[in-house]
């Protein structure tokens, strides 16, 4: 299991890293003549700010949920028997799949509220 925390540790690492580049770390910080700070968040309504952290979640999912599949086929692949680490990995890998289907879902259904309250879809 520690294991697998590591993984995990790694895989946000690893998104983080490429989510924000040195590019946007420049532009960040950078101050204009009359030393304004710029929004580090890119949004200027909080419906703008969950558009974002959604689409923020959806793709550390699509990044996570493959890893934690391939995890659990190593636990259930490598048991040797074990009947405990089966049932781990199959834990995990029935686990993931929940997880992702409900993080699909409701992203559907956000959008589908988007798209029904008049504004853009994602």
């Amino acid at each position: 299991m520690k294991l697998l925390k590591t993984i995990i540790f790694i895989l946000i690492i690893i998104v983080f890293a490429g989510y924000w580049s040195l590019e946007s770390a420049q532009e960040l910080f950078a101050l204009s003549a009359e030393a304004r700070l710029r929004n580090p968040l890119g949004a200027e309504t909080i419906e703008e700010f969950i558009h974002l952290l959604i689409n923020f979640i959806w793709r550390v999912s699509i990044i996570v949920a493959p890893a934690l599949i391939i995890i659990g086929a190593f636990y259930f692949l490598f048991s040797f028997g074990n009947p405990e680490r089966i049932k781990a990995g199959q834990k995990i890998i029935l686990y993931t799949i929940i997880g992702f289907v409900i993080i699909m879902i409701s992203w559907g259904i956000i959008d589908l509220l988007r798209i029904t309250l008049g504004r853009e879809g994602t």
